[in-house]
Formats: C-alpha cells, structure tokens, sequence
C-alpha cells in the first residue's frame, strides 16, 4: 500500500510528502508525521506551515499531544521524542523501547504507555 498525502484544505495542501501519522495538539495544530522521520507542523485555522520538527531517523508512525503543551512522537527508529507545541523544541527523547513505536496512549492520571 501507498503512504498517501494529506488532503487539501480552502488554502491549498496542507502536509506535504508521504505522511505516516497525524495529531491535533492543545494549540489547535496540525502534526504530520512522515515517512522520511521529519514532523510538519501546521495552523488548523490558518493552513500555514508553522515548523517543521527532525530528529528521528525512521518514519513518525504515532503522535500524540498531553492536551497541556507537549507533543509526543512516537518513530520505528525504536524512540519516543517529546516536543514543545509552542515553539516545536525537543525537550526530551525517550530510548529502550524493545522494537519500533506504533502507539502512545495517556492514562487519565497523565501516564504514557506506547507499543
């Protein structure tokens, strides 16, 4: 199967490349993750491309936001990095995860568990 492209919005594209995962986060942005382990970030209201996010070096198969002001990526390079929703910062990069990581999950006392 494919990877396919995000759709299109009043403005144009939004999430250009191969996108593997999608999240909206606590500050009404649009994360895409893609194939090549990179994360777009863009305006849900605007449709501008805000930032884009690198640091994994495999595809960003899961992200996931707190709801509070971080966003969690989750990549088959085995790691899971947290990621400042205000200014896109990697505030943290989580490693010993047995194999790739293919879902994030908080608990409701704010526990992450991923698989």
């Amino acid at each position: 199967m494919e990877p396919s492209v995000c759709g299109s919005a009043p403005h144009g594209t939004l999430c250009t490349g191969a996108i593997s995962s999608l999240a909206l986060d606590s500050l009404d942005q649009l994360n895409c993750g893609t194939y090549y382990g990179g994360i777009q970030v863009w305006s849900a209201t605007d449709y501008t491309l805000l930032r884009s996010l690198e640091g994994h070096s495999d595809a960003v198969r899961v992200l996931s936001s707190n709801k509070v002001d971080t966003l969690f990526s989750g990549s088959h390079d085995g790691t899971i990095r947290m990621w400042s929703e205000t200014d896109g910062s990697l505030l943290r990069t989580l490693k010993g995860h047995p194999g790739r990581v293919t879902a994030l999950v908080f608990a409701p006392n704010g526990t992450l568990f991923s698989a």
